[in-house]
């Protein structure tokens, strides 16, 4: 029984999720009953620095600000660039000259791969119901030296932070007349990926369960997955790893790893990877409506904008859920010129001989070592056999083996 407990589960007090604000002062707070005016709404893409060296590292923002509702922000494609941190969320809001503004954003920094005109994408979201884009923006990379820019950001960036990490905003709140079943279907599932759906013979592939999850929830597996068909070797063991978190579809997930496996097919034909089956329980917190005539235009807008001071009653819902069946596609090996003693093993291999002392006297032992080394389905691999002269005489062979069923395929001698 596998279980996934993280840190928030344990937390029944259903602490609120961390934001980012910018606290008022009492005099502002004072002033709120005449806010009414709200800037309108904006997506941009900002870059703090625009023309970089191959050295320097660029950090872009992706923000919306003023919008009621913000689906989803999509993670743009960085082509020619490298992801050295991100995604990060943050949320905040400001007051400037009688004008009360918002804004929601995710951020990356990058490191560029090549010198020239590079363009930093643009991205996508669900705003206020709408679908938006952001512009791109053109940075003009030189080989060598610090940027001409304004921006500050140094290599050693990325290192001065090592522990940040972007955070999940967990979906345990419903508000008045939310449906629970659909809260759970946006926020909850289990998913199989595999790196490919046809191969040969022989050939790897590699399969991952995981979870995903945006509530505070507790999963344990009713079933594993049937894997007939297939020789297993299992990559990692799922308790000693923590959740990660994982971007999809521009919205972050806690990942619970469930299980991670190589397959090797014993045959041609078409096989189904089942579904992995979880028993859930989740917990949510069930708010009761307020007279929004009571309040302020500046407690509405914290209201709707924090979690703080939550109040409502505790719901806990069971349910099943299952992954999608995978249908892999197994195809014959090749018959034309197939060698007469090929006994399946499927990757690439090579094979070495040799000994430490190649004069030696009449009646004097010597040892011949014969490796083999390489990656693929080594199990259908045996100790290789050496044929000796007549003139020799030899003792039954010591075998060593050492193969790393962690990495894909598997790798060893």
């Amino acid at each position: 029984m596998l279980r996934f407990l993280p840190e928030a589960i344990m937390d029944l007090t259903f602490r609120p999720i961390k934001r980012y604000l910018l606290y008022f002062s009492m005099t502002l707070l004072a002033w709120a009953n005449c806010i009414t005016l709200f800037a309108q709404v904006k997506f941009s893409t900002i870059v703090n620095e625009k023309q970089p060296s191959l050295d320097d590292v660029v950090q872009v923002e992706y923000t919306v600000e003023n919008a009621k509702t913000v689906d989803k922000i999509e993670m743009p494609s960085f082509i020619n660039f490298r992801v050295v941190q991100g995604p990060i969320q943050s949320n905040g809001m400001s007051y400037m000259n009688g004008v009360l503004s918002q804004y929601k954003s995710i951020s990356f920094i990058l490191q560029p791969l090549l010198k020239g005109r590079l363009v930093v994408p643009g991205s996508t979201a669900i705003i206020d119901g709408k679908a938006m884009k952001s512009e791109s923006v053109a940075i003009l990379v030189s080989n060598s030296g610090r940027g001409a820019g304004s921006g500050n950001v140094s290599p050693g960036l990325s290192r001065m932070f090592p522990q940040v990490k972007p955070e999940v905003e967990e979906e345990y709140i419903l508000k008045p007349g939310e449906s629970m079943t659909e809260k759970i279907k946006d926020n909850l599932f289990v998913k199989t990926d595999v790196n490919k759906t046809t191969c040969y013979e022989g050939e790897p592939i590699m399969a991952t369960f995981k979870l995903f999850s945006r509530l505070k929830s507790e999963s344990k597996v009713l079933k594993r997955p049937s894997l007939n068909g297939f020789s297993v070797f299992d990559m990692v063991e799922p308790e000693a790893n923590l959740p990660t978190v994982q971007s999809i579809k521009g919205r972050l997930f806690n990942a619970h790893l469930i299980r991670q496996t190589q397959l090797f097919p014993l045959q041609a034909g078409t096989f189904i990877i089942d579904p992995v089956e979880l028993d859930n329980t989740v917990k949510f917190i069930r708010t009761k409506s307020r007279e929004r005539g009571s309040l302020n235009p500046m407690e509405q807008f914290l209201e709707e904008f924090s979690n703080e001071g939550v109040r409502g009653e505790v719901e806990e819902h069971t349910f099943s859920l299952a992954s999608k069946p995978v249908t892999i596609t197994v195809k014959p090996l090749p018959v034309v010129n197939k060698p007469a003693s090929f006994n399946g093993a499927v990757g690439k291999f090579t094979m070495q001989a040799d000994v430490k002392n190649k004069m030696v006297n009449v009646g004097e032992e010597f040892s011949l070592q014969v490796k083999i080394e390489g990656k693929g389905n080594f199990t259908v691999i045996n100790a290789p056999q050496v044929l000796l002269p007549e003139s020799m005489e030899g003792y039954d062979p010591a075998v060593k083996e050492n193969v790393d069923k962690s990495v894909y395929p598997l790798s060893g001698y």
